[in-house]
């Protein structure tokens, strides 16, 4: 006996011996029904397996109407949506009437008056404003001139001042080379003095 044979030969003599039906029989399987196994069974599955399927060519193509009818229907759907909001914008302007968003109403004769009004003045407001930048620009640049004037005044007083020193008009260097604190002093005239 192979190993198989003797643990099933131990499971039955040990299921035998628990209940009281007729000895050597195995009631594990009693209630079970084994019909799968008949000839029936085997026909249907025959008839199964031969039914005619479709070629993956035509499968796909089913596929793909599947996939076209589900976009059609999509679209459809969001083109009745949009419809649908465009009424309810419609329905809702309709009973506001006259009203703006902010809760003011609009005053048609009077309204298209104002905006006119305030286009105008929008416009001379910009003119107002070019005419005055161009001013100070003009300003500015006479503000300029003024000032490089006098920088060349200051430079030509200290320049003139400075040649009657002998040790600037050695070096040759103005007040305004040093930042305006006089000619050059040497260290050591500096520590004697």
């Amino acid at each position: 006996m192979g190993k198989n044979q003797t643990h099933k030969s131990m499971q039955m003599q040990k299921h035998s011996s628990r209940g009281g039906g007729e000895e050597g029989q195995d009631t594990r399987y009693a209630g079970h029904d084994a019909s799968f196994h008949t000839a029936e069974w085997h026909a249907a599955r025959l008839a199964a397996l031969q039914m005619e399927r479709p070629s993956w060519d035509d499968w796909k193509k089913q596929q793909d109407a599947a996939a076209a009818r589900e976009t059609a229907m999509e679209a459809a759907a969001l083109e009745a949506e949009g419809e649908y909001k465009a009424a309810l914008a419609s329905e809702r302007a309709e009973r506001l009437g006259g009203v703006k968003e902010g809760g003011v109403k609009k005053r048609e004769g009077k309204e298209s008056g104002r905006k006119e009004k305030k286009a105008s003045k929008d416009k001379e407001k910009k003119r107002k404003r070019s005419k005055d930048k161009k001013k100070k620009s003009k300003k500015s640049s006479k503000d300029k001139r003024s000032k490089d004037k006098k920088k060349k005044r200051r430079h030509s007083s200290s320049s003139s001042s400075s040649g009657s020193d002998s040790d600037s008009s050695s070096s040759g260097m103005s007040d305004k080379d040093y930042g305006g604190m006089g000619s050059p002093v040497r260290l050591s005239k500096f520590l004697n003095a």
